[in-house]
C-alpha cells in the first residue's frame, strides 16, 4: 500500500487536475485539500508540497519551518484544518506513509458531525458551517430578528458594501493589518492573497464603506461548493455602525447563489468570534490537532498537540509601532502556520 502513494507536483496541470478531481469526489472536501492551496502557500511561501494520494485517500501535505529553524510538516498550513480525505475511522491514526527518523507531522483533522456542544471546552478549537438555501430570501427569513436589525442599522447610517477583486485588495488590506496587529499576530502579506486570487477564480474581497471610509471588509474563496470566510476585520471605533453585520451579510447572500454550504472559519469554543457565528445559524465542527513523531522506524502521538508559544509574544506585537509590526510580519509571517 505504500508503494501505491502517489506524489502531488504542484507545477504538473495534470497531476494538479487527477488530485482535485478525488478531492471533489468525497462528500467532505475543503478548499485547504484543494491543489489550488498549495499552490498559493507554495508561491507566496515557499512550502514545500508533500502532498500524496493513493486512489481515493488524499493526504495534502506542506513542509514549513519554526521560527528556530526546525522543519515541520504540517497539514495544511496557513489553514483553519487539513488532514486525510477520507477521514480515517481511528482519528488518532498516524501519517499513513514511513519517513525518516526526527520527523514531525502536525495534522488538523476537521469532525464531519455536528459536535456536541455540551462536551466541548473553551479550549477547543470548532469551525463552523452553515448550510446555504438557494435563495437569500430564505436565508433572511431564518435569521432572527437581532441579526435583521443589525444589519439594517447599518443601511440606515448609510454604509454600503461592494464585492472586487484585486480593486478592493488595497482597502481589505488596510483594515485586515491594522486588525492584526490589535490581536498581536503577524499578518499575511498582500502577496498572499493575490495568489489566492489567482488561484480561486471565485475568491474576492467585500468592503463595507461609511462616508467614503472603509470600515469592515471580509475575504471569502469559493471551492467545490464552499463559501469560505478567510478573514474579516472591521473599525473598532466604528462598531455601532453594525458595518460587520452588513458585510457578513452580503457574504452570506452571494454565497447562496454559488454555495451549497459557508465556512466561517475556526474559533475558541465559546469566544466572542463563536457567538458571532453562531448567530447565523452555523453549527460547530471540531478541529482536532495532533503532532506525530517518528521514532525508531515508528510514529508516536505527541502528549502536546500544538506547540507551545510564549504568551507574551502577543502583547509584545501589540505594542510594536504599526510600521515595524508591518515590517516584521513580511519577514515572519511563514514561520507561524
Amino acid at each position: 500500500m505504500e508503494a501505491a502513494w502517489q506524489s502531488l507536483d504542484l507545477n504538473d496541470a495534470g497531476s494538479r487536475a487527477a488530485w482535485d478531481a478525488v478531492c471533489l469526489e468525497r462528500p467532505e472536501p475543503s478548499a485547504f485539500h484543494s491543489a489550488a492551496w498549495g499552490r498559493a502557500i507554495a508561491r507566496t511561501y515557499g512550502a514545500d508540497c508533500r502532498s500524496v494520494r493513493s486512489g481515493s485517500a488524499l493526504f495534502p501535505l506542506f513542509g514549513v519551518r519554526t521560527l528556530s529553524g526546525k522543519r515541520r510538516l504540517v497539514s495544511v498550513p496557513y489553514a483553519p484544518y487539513g488532514g486525510m480525505l477520507p477521514l480515517p475511522e481511528d482519528r488518532t491514526a498516524a501519517p499513513p506513509m514511513p519517513m525518516p527518523d526526527g520527523a514531525c507531522v502536525a495534522v488538523r483533522q476537521v469532525e464531519m458531525a455536528v459536535a456536541d456542544t455540551q462536551a466541548l471546552t473553551e479550549a477547543d478549537r470548532v469551525t463552523m458551517w452553515l448550510d446555504l438555501p438557494s435563495a437569500p430570501e430564505a436565508l433572511w427569513k431564518s435569521l432572527n430578528a437581532k441579526v435583521r436589525n443589525q444589519v439594517r442599522k447599518a443601511e440606515k447610517e448609510g454604509v454600503t458594501a461592494t464585492a472586487g477583486r484585486e480593486e478592493h485588495l488595497a482597502a481589505f488590506y488596510r483594515l485586515y493589518a491594522r486588525r492584526m496587529h490589535e490581536l498581536g499576530t503577524p499578518a499575511h502579506p498582500p502577496a498572499f492573497f493575490k495568489a489566492l486570487l489567482e488561484e480561486f477564480p471565485e475568491a474576492e474581497f467585500l468592503v463595507a464603506e461609511h462616508q467614503g471610509q472603509p470600515v469592515g471588509t471580509v475575504f471569502d474563496i469559493g471551492w467545490g461548493g464552499w463559501r469560505v470566510n478567510l478573514y474579516g476585520a472591521t473599525l473598532f471605533e466604528k462598531r455601532s455602525l453594525c458595518a460587520n453585520n452588513l458585510v457578513y451579510w452580503k457574504s452570506l447572500e452571494r454565497g447562496c447563489t454559488g454555495g451549497r454550504r459557508y465556512d466561517f472559519g475556526r474559533s475558541l469554543f465559546g469566544s466572542g468570534q463563536y457567538e458571532f457565528k453562531r448567530q447565523w445559524g452555523a453549527l460547530p465542527h471540531r478541529v482536532a490537532e495532533r503532532r506525530f513523531l517518528r521514532e525508531n522506524g515508528a510514529w508516536r502521538e505527541a502528549a502536546d498537540a500544538v506547540e507551545a508559544v510564549n504568551p507574551l509574544l502577543p502583547r509584545i506585537w501589540q505594542r510594536l509601532p504599526a510600521p515595524v509590526a508591518s515590517w516584521l510580519s513580511g519577514r515572519l509571517r511563514k514561520h507561524v502556520f
